[in-house]
């Protein structure tokens, strides 16, 4: 951010005085969630949903066998992100 100010506005401010100005004006820096849920369209999920309940009870009675396979791949962390954000807001869900 304090690049952004010094290149953009020709402001040039210390991190630790930036940090101080936001905490006063209730702003605190956050770690954010990092969801899909808000651009899931309702009908799918539920289409989805349906069709894994009737796998699931073909694999109880027999009839299938059932494997879960993560299509997206494995990695033992997920990147971390954080923002500033204002005291009492829902947490940014940066993609």
């Amino acid at each position: 951010m304090v690049a952004w100010l010094e290149r953009e506005h020709q402001v040039r401010v210390h991190p630790d005085h930036l940090r101080r100005l936001l905490h006063r004006r209730r702003f605190r820096w956050k770690r954010t969630k990092r969801s899909l849920h808000h651009k899931q369209e309702a009908t799918a999920h539920a289409a989805a949903a349906a069709a894994l309940a009737t796998y699931r009870e073909q694999a109880r009675q027999g009839q299938i066998d059932l494997y879960f396979l993560d299509q997206a791949g494995f990695a033992p962390t997920l990147p971390t992100g954080y923002t500033w954000a204002r005291v009492g807001a829902p947490q940014a869900r940066p993609l």
